[in-house]
């Protein structure tokens, strides 16, 4: 009874070790995940969660804000490919902001338009500092013949 015992609690403390291990390598591959997410679009913090596992027949990646009172939410779930994979199709669908995106082209458009604006300003300066100069030369000539 007593070895009975013994063997059950040694079963117990490495299955509880797995699980430990499991759990700490889980939190780790978050703590990385969680690294790559956008803000929410709230201004929250968000959040990566998992619900089921490898072993389980279906896995999901749940991203969601933290912050109280937001609801939003990302979750993608699979029955025949890896939490890795939902992972990744998560943050991607997570991180993915069509106004944001659309909004940084424009900017990047307009600082674009501006540089060119601003070199062919230039241009025209000089061009015109190249008249005005010329221009006075003109007069000096001008008043030399007269004189």
């Amino acid at each position: 009874m007593r070895t009975l015992a013994i063997k059950r609690t040694t079963q117990n403390l490495i299955q509880t070790g797995i699980d430990v291990l499991f759990v700490a390598e889980q939190q780790k591959g978050i703590v990385d995940m969680n690294e790559q997410l956008k803000l929410c679009q709230c201004g929250g913090k968000a959040e990566l969660r998992h619900k089921g596992n490898e072993y389980t027949k279906k896995r999901s990646s749940i991203i969601g804000c933290t912050a109280f009172g937001c609801t939003i939410q990302q979750v993608v779930s699979t029955m025949h490919r890896s939490l890795e994979w939902c992972d990744e199709k998560a943050i991607e669908k997570w991180n993915r902001r069509p106004i944001e995106d659309a909004l940084n082209k424009q900017v990047t458009d307009y600082q674009i338009a501006n540089e060119l604006l601003t070199a062919k300003l230039a241009a025209l300066n000089a061009k015109l500092t190249r008249i005005t100069i010329d221009k006075r030369k003109l007069a000096n000539k001008l008043q030399e013949h007269v004189s």
